[in-house]
């Protein structure tokens, strides 16, 4: 309940007394059969009592309207800071008289406001400093990744230009998938860094201008895991980690390292695993010279359901990757 100032106070006790005082003065003038008073009529004294009695009414009546009217204006005060607060507007400040009651509580609730507005500016400040700590740490990550990248084809003439082409394809069809942005920068860093496990595997196996033996097949399934060890000191997410991991996954269980199929792996892996492969099948290698186009579309198209998704074949059907392959290589 709010307290009032002095001035409401007197004239709320003034309001309440004024009556009580005119009771006890005309009942004495009553009471009263000598002196000068003993001539005026009781009827009189009557209408007087009556006619005081209805000032008051009125005078109390107006008295209890300017102390509610004031009570309004104090509540409106106090609500429409509290809701400025609520949106977040600390410079807001309450101000009462200092003569009024509710100017301790004023003060007091300024004091909150600029206590919660000096824990704001602070946090404000320590997120602006993890912004860029958190650049700075992009900005390193995408210096080790371009590090990588350059190890890797710097050991295999054969794949130069293989992990960018593979990012860039992943990424357009990515975008044709409607995906997030996360998403799409996830699986681009995963496309540059699909091969990084090669940088493990010997030279001999890399460079053999024939085909691998059975043993030496063998050797080259363990880069995934072998780049899943050396990127494990980045700080990259879980869905980059399993589209490197799970690029060699087939869709019907049959891939390595793990056989995994269908639901089973992430879209991003299958769309590295599909982007990876049309490269290699239009890229020249030790063994054999590159299909075209036509020829590596065709042959993604037999190995639907199989060694492919479905969806990702079909969106190539409708000529995805033949506007993005044309995109790539201009």
């Amino acid at each position: 309940m709010h307290q009032l100032d002095n001035k409401l106070k007197f004239w709320l006790l003034f309001a309440l007394a004024f009556p009580t005082i005119m009771i006890i003065f005309f009942g004495g003038l009553l009471l009263n059969s000598l002196g000068s008073f003993s001539s005026i009529s009781p009827y009189l004294l009557y209408a007087g009592i009556v006619l005081f009695g209805f000032a008051d009414i009125i005078l109390t009546y107006s008295m209890f309207a300017m102390i509610q009217d004031r009570l309004r204006q104090s509540y409106m005060k106090i609500r429409n800071w509290t809701q400025k607060i609520k949106e977040g507007d600390l410079s807001t400040r309450l101000t009462f008289s200092k003569k009024s009651d509710l100017y301790y509580i004023a003060e007091s609730f300024n004091t909150m406001a600029d206590v919660m507005q000096s824990l704001l500016n602070e946090n404000a400040n320590k997120v602006e400093e993890l912004n860029q700590k958190n650049e700075m740490l992009a900005e390193t990550n995408k210096d080790l990744v371009s590090s990588l990248v350059s190890a890797i084809e710097a050991k295999d003439k054969y794949t130069l230009g293989h992990s960018q082409r593979v990012s860039d394809y992943a990424v357009s069809l990515a975008k044709k998938l409607n995906m997030s942005k996360e998403q799409i920068n996830e699986i681009r860093i995963a496309g540059m860094l699909h091969d990084v496990g090669k940088i493990g595997i010997s030279d001999e196996i890399l460079h053999k201008p024939a085909k691998l033996s059975k043993d030496e097949y063998e050797e080259v399934k363990k880069h995934p895991s072998i780049g899943s060890f050396i990127l494990n000191t980045l700080d990259l997410s879980d869905t980059t980690m399993e589209a490197i991991n799970y690029h060699h996954e087939r869709y019907d269980g049959k891939g390595y390292p793990l056989g995994l199929s269908g639901k089973e792996l992430s879209l991003e892996a299958q769309i590295i695993a599909l982007s990876d492969a049309y490269d290699a099948m239009t890229s020249d290698r030790p063994y054999r010279k590159a299909m075209t186009h036509e020829e590596a579309i065709s042959e993604i198209k037999r190995c639907s359901d199989t060694q492919f998704n479905p969806e990702l074949v079909s969106l190539i059907e409708q000529g995805g990757l033949g506007s993005v392959s044309s995109e790539v290589l201009n």
